[in-house]
């Protein structure tokens, strides 16, 4: 009979002591740090249409904003997102992954334009937007090379 509440102790400390495993453990979303693996949007033009292909996809044949909102309630928002976009693909067709993923709740998006011909990629970064000049973005008064 002093095995029973021996073994009720045991399983206690084992839930309080190793709550990851248990079954009572409250299901939370998972972040970068543990899962190395982003989730990588590939966008390219198929006969002028634009096509994202979202990988891992929970919702094949879904538009990309619903699969993205899948994968938000899966994943934490600093989770990292991956855009490839092919180097013959529109300019604007840059900003789809980023617009479409921030709208589900991802913060850490990174598009990349990739070059088949030579196998390398290149990080495009965003900076604010700036009004529209005919002039560019600087200030001829300390601009060195226009004096």
């Amino acid at each position: 009979m002093k095995s029973l509440p021996l073994m009720a102790s045991f399983a206690l400390i084992t839930l309080v002591v190793y709550p990851a495993r248990s079954g009572f453990q409250s299901e939370e979303k998972q972040t970068s740090i543990g899962d190395p693996k982003p989730i990588v949007a590939v966008v390219q033009r198929t006969k002028g249409r634009l096509s994202i292909a979202v990988h891992p996809d929970p919702l094949p044949g879904k538009d990309p904003l619903r699969v993205f909102n899948a994968l938000h309630e899966k994943f934490d928002s600093k989770y990292p997102v991956v855009a490839i976009v092919d180097d013959s693909a529109r300019i604007s067709d840059l900003y789809e992954v980023d617009g479409t993923a921030g709208k589900a709740g991802f913060e850490n998006v990174r598009t990349f334009i990739s070059h088949y011909d030579n196998g390398k990629m290149f990080e495009v970064k965003f900076g604010p937007g700036i009004p529209f000049s005919i002039n560019g973005p600087f200030n001829p008064q300390s601009d060195v090379c226009l004096k």
